[in-house]
């Protein structure tokens, strides 16, 4: 596993707002997501995800769904799927 460190970021302000992750379908967000949650409350980490059209993709989702993480298929190309993001992120 390659190393990452987290830096050090005060939790009460992670528990009064979301952490938001682009990639986490990828090679590095996969493991960042497993860093993530043995660190914060599951509720508090949106993943924001593309189509699942690749394999590493897929994969990367189904990770997801068994760690339990909340997931938002956007495109920033279409703004009307940005609708709903959270607006106090960290």
């Amino acid at each position: 596993m390659i190393g990452i460190k987290l830096a050090s970021v005060n939790k009460n302000v992670i528990l009064s707002s979301m952490i938001i992750v682009t990639g986490a379908t990828g090679f590095i967000g996969k493991r960042l997501i497993k860093l993530l949650i043995k660190r914060y409350p599951k509720e508090k980490i949106l993943c924001l995800t593309r189509n699942k059209k690749t394999k590493l993709e897929k994969e990367g989702f189904l990770l997801l769904k068994k760690l339990g993480v909340k997931t938002k298929s956007i495109d920033l190309l279409k703004p009307e799927t940005l609708k709903g993001l959270p607006q106090k992120v960290e």
